[in-house]
Parts: C-alpha cells; structure tokens; sequence
C-alpha cells in the first residue's frame, strides 16, 4: 500500500503516526486487502443468502399482557401533570 494512501487514511480518521506505526499499519492493511480479495474469487453462486449462521429460529413468547394499569398510581407520584402527560421544566432556551 503506498505511503500516500496511509497518510491520507490518517488524516481522515485524525490520527498521528509514528513512522514504526505506519509500517505496521501498511503491512496489516495489505494483508486484510489481500484476505477480500481472496473471498471475493470464491463462487458463492450455490449459496443461498442468509440472516444469521445458525439455522435456529428465535423463540417467542406469547403476547400476553401481564401487568396491570398503574396509570393512576405513577400519576400522583409525578410533580406535574397535564392531560395525562409529564410536564418536565424547560432545559433547552
């Protein structure tokens, strides 16, 4: 990877490397480029597309509602009040 392209992803993220650094970031970025441009020669054309590795489904469990209305009950503990909403004070100008 030429050098110029390093220092310009360094720039971009705002970072300062040491000459040591920019070697070693060189040589893994060439190897991680080489790694894709591996997969990207492997067929996959057999390959069906997939949302997760596993095959597992995820369980639900059943839309039952299980705690009462306690509507009233957190309304007498808020401060204020107004048409069933919580009037917090300004915080914004």
């Amino acid at each position: 990877m030429e050098r110029s392209t390093i220092h310009k992803l360094a720039d971009l993220a705002r970072l300062e490397l040491s000459p040591e650094l920019e070697n070693r970031l060189a040589d893994d970025l060439e190897k991680l480029l080489g790694l894709v441009s591996e997969l990207q020669q492997v067929d996959v054309s057999g390959v069906l597309p997939m949302a997760h590795p596993q095959a597992e489904r995820a369980t639900l469990r059943s839309d039952i509602v299980t705690e009462t209305d306690r509507v009233d009950a957190l309304e007498r503990l808020a401060p204020d009040m107004s048409q069933g909403l919580f009037r917090v004070p300004k915080v914004i100008e």
